[in-house]
């Protein structure tokens, strides 16, 4: 069984590819192709999606949850396990109205988002609740959580993207908006 919020911009190219291994995707949705996938290739399927996504898939065989999100961190992804339930969404609302899980502020990630305006993945403000990080692929089992930062494979670009070199990016832009750039960005005043 899979979940997925958001779009594989190339589940035309995956569904024909599945389609010659024997695998035919029955529905029109771009997310259809994901079981698919996962039964083709195993948790090395989230490689072969372009697009912006989280997903989980539920491996009934191996009782394992697999969880990944897109390399660019377009769609986030949040998990928590409470006893032998695990619980996920895209929000962590969703996760805090659960009311069998228990939420106590981690004063440590705050800490950090206190310094540097951001939670780092896995961090969140909730000790109890993980933030899947761009690109990373989680697998949660009896064994317990393995993590992989690099399990959604190489950034890909996106299909009709074009492709600029950073020296044609400079070329383009004025010193005086490179200079004003940059110290926006170090936050400089």
């Amino acid at each position: 069984m899979a979940v997925c919020n958001g779009e594989i911009d190339n589940h035309r190219e995956l569904r024909k590819w599945l389609a010659e291994r024997g695998r035919p995707v029955q529905r029109e949705t771009d997310v259809a192709v994901i079981p698919g996938l996962y039964l083709e290739l195993g948790e090395a399927f989230v490689s072969k999606l372009i697009g912006a996504f989280a997903i989980a898939v539920w491996d009934p065989r191996s009782r394992r949850l697999t969880l990944a999100r897109d390399r660019a961190g377009e769609r986030p992804l949040f998990y928590a396990m409470n006893g032998n339930e695990i619980i996920f969404a895209t929000e962590i609302a969703a996760l805090v109205a659960h009311r069998r899980l228990p939420v106590n502020l981690d004063q440590q990630a705050l800490r950090k988002y206190l310094q540097f305006g951001i939670f780092p993945s896995p961090d969140t403000p909730f000790a109890e609740i993980r933030k899947v990080a761009p690109g990373e692929l989680i697998q949660l089992d009896a064994a317990g959580v393995r993590r992989n930062p690099g399990g959604a494979g190489k950034l890909r670009r996106r299909p009709n993207h074009r492709h600029h070199s950073m020296r044609s990016i400079k070329r383009s832009v004025p010193p005086s908006a490179a200079r004003a750039t940059w110290t926006w960005i170090s936050g400089s005043f």
